[in-house]
């Protein structure tokens, strides 16, 4: 609901915009002019959305502990997770679970 408010609210500033720039009196470089103002309008509107991205989730999840890892973080994000997530740990992170040199070993 949000992003269809912001979109309309985005079509009318961009038209108001666009009219104010069509009557301007002095009218070189009009073309550049419209298309910097559709140009400005939208990187406004790409900031305000978050980025997302829809990945579906496979039946088991990997943690990556770095050093300074928070304990209670990692308890919380173990009941979240379905199943039993393959935890790991980078570096000197921690000695309880698996050792990672670099990420390109995750498996």
């Amino acid at each position: 609901m949000q992003t269809i408010i912001l979109l309309s609210g985005t079509v009318i500033i961009t038209l108001i915009l666009l009219w104010f720039a069509w009557r301007r009196p002095d009218r070189r470089f009009l073309v550049f002019r419209l298309i910097a103002t559709v140009v400005a309008v939208a990187s406004l509107v790409l900031m305000a959305l978050p980025p997302q991205k829809k990945v579906k989730v496979s039946s088991s999840e990997i943690i990556l502990l770095t050093p300074g890892f928070a304990p209670d973080s990692l308890r919380t994000l173990k009941k979240a997770l379905p199943g039993r997530p393959i935890i790991l740990s980078y570096e000197s992170a921690t000695g309880r679970y698996p050792h990672l040199a670099t990420v390109a070993e995750l498996p």
